[in-house]
């Protein structure tokens, strides 16, 4: 029993330790990938905020996604900022082991590769029964644009849970979750650890810290802003569309979800809503629905799950 004990203790300790060391690349690699606003601030903006098509301006005038990204010369801006961040990160981080890691992070986000098929196809390649992705992942900026710029080809409610989301399909049938934002970046909010919505750039942090831990279980996820009325109510089905209301000059919608309602609804900044998108795990590979499940609670102060 004693030396069980020790064990288990001895376990939590390594644990501990090894979280602080990949909280500390972390850090460092935050710092290196802040941009300089006052030299490119359209496009640091939105990429600092990990979302390919943050400013947006351009769509309110009729511009999807694609064609604002490509107005700003997205991609040489990219690699550009790219190879100046690269050399930072080797000035600045001197231990060798920290250093390695970054760049990894860095190298897979960035756009290095082109893809002779369709992205939709690596996560079917990279999925596993342990973990979404391999350590190495160079395709990942390639689909993480592709998830943040193309083309909305259908739109449905997302059923299940307790938050609202929508269904969308992008060009090439590839699924994906969309989960709007419901608070600005500054917004503090009090109550219970329950209290509120969930914040749609935490699916974001959540996925880059599975990577630097090593995870890598956290599905693949980049913001993006959507022209509600021109990108999603034109492919919309009926059921996510009778759920769109207007508020003032803002569309809103309200789907389908255990605590979705009419007076709950997210609103767009008049057309165009932010939000994170989701990749959608492959077909191949279902959900193990788990009964009960391991992460269950209530939302009560006073009741535990049972």
């Amino acid at each position: 029993m004693y030396l069980n004990y020790r064990i288990l203790m001895r376990t939590r300790v390594i644990t501990l330790l090894l979280s602080a060391m990949f909280l500390l690349v972390y850090f460092a690699l935050y710092q290196q990938l802040r941009f300089d606003q006052e030299e490119n601030n359209k496009f640091t903006k939105f990429y600092r905020n990990n979302t390919l098509s943050q400013h947006v301006s351009g769509q309110k005038l009729g511009k999807t996604s694609k064609q604002y990204l490509q107005e700003i010369d997205y991609i040489p801006k990219k690699m550009q900022l790219y190879r100046r961040h690269l050399q930072k990160l080797q000035t600045d981080i001197k231990d060798e082991k920290f250093l390695v890691v970054a760049e990894n992070l860095l190298n897979d986000t960035a756009l290095l590769t082109t893809l002779n098929n369709s992205p939709w196809q690596l996560p079917s390649e990279w999925v596993n029964t342990k973990e979404i992705m391999p350590e190495s992942v160079p395709q990942l900026g390639r689909l993480m644009y592709e998830m943040a710029t193309r083309r909305i080809t259908g739109a449905d409610v997302g059923f299940k849970g307790s938050q609202l989301k929508a269904t969308l399909f992008l060009e090439g049938d590839q699924r994906v979750a969309f989960k709007p934002q419901r608070y600005r970046r500054n917004e503090i909010i009090s109550g219970s650890p329950y209290s509120g919505y969930d914040r749609h750039n935490g699916e974001i942090a959540a996925f880059h810290l599975g990577r630097i831990l090593g995870f890598r279980r956290t599905p693949v996820a980049v913001g993006r802003r959507i022209n509600l009325r021109q990108e999603l109510k034109p492919v919309a089905k009926p059921r996510l569309l009778s759920t769109f209301v207007e508020n003032g000059n803002n569309s809103c919608f309200y789907g389908e979800c255990y605590y979705c309602r009419s007076n709950l609804s997210a609103c767009a900044d008049g057309s165009i809503m932010e939000g994170v998108m989701i990749l959608w795990l492959p077909n191949s590979w279902p959900l193990k629905v788990h009964r009960p499940h391991p992460w269950r609670r209530t939302y009560k102060q006073n009741k535990t799950a049972q």
